[in-house]
């Protein structure tokens, strides 16, 4: 969108009230809040990201949400392919960050001793006693430029829709 020059011939960007969300803007809306309001640097997990974006389109009448993700019912809760897509899109332009940190996961401990029992001709023991399977968690964090680009998509918000962003 060209610069517009007001009256005192100073250029300045596009109208907030003229900026349209997309789907990677709420996820830089959500972690701007997270960082914001909780006080944490990273949102941690890729289902606990689903899950607040799925809790936000069902629990609120935020701008848009449910047309920009379509979930399915998955495992550990709701999936959207979108997310990730967004997500890509986030990282790829440098607007947030994904790094991974490895955890112990009971749910992997189980998930690998149903999966040898089923395609193993001989008894599996039990899972007790065994090394502990590593599994590894998202992590999701605003860049520089995502934190400054979230705090004006968090302005023309409050702008057109004050109760979409109440603190």
């Amino acid at each position: 969108m060209p610069e517009q020059v007001s009256q005192d011939n100073t250029a300045h960007g596009p109208d907030l009230a003229d900026i349209q969300l997309d789907r990677e803007d709420i996820i830089l809306l959500l972690l701007e809040a997270n960082e914001r309001l909780l006080g944490k640097p990273s949102l941690n997990g890729i289902t606990r990201l689903e899950k607040l974006i799925f809790l936000l389109e069902q629990e609120t009448e935020f701008e848009g949400v449910a047309r920009f993700y379509v979930f399915k019912p998955y495992n550990f809760g709701p999936f959207s392919k979108e997310i990730y897509e967004a997500v890509e899109f986030l990282e790829g332009c440098e607007l947030i960050q994904v790094s991974e940190r490895p955890y112990p996961s009971y749910y992997a401990n189980v998930g690998e001793a149903e999966l040898l029992s089923e395609i193993s001709e001989n008894e599996i023991p039990s899972a007790e006693g065994e090394a502990e399977i590593t599994a590894t968690e998202k992590l999701f964090k605003l860049t520089g430029d995502g934190r400054k680009v979230s705090k004006l998509l968090r302005t023309a918000t409050l702008e057109r829709r004050p109760r979409d962003v109440e603190e």
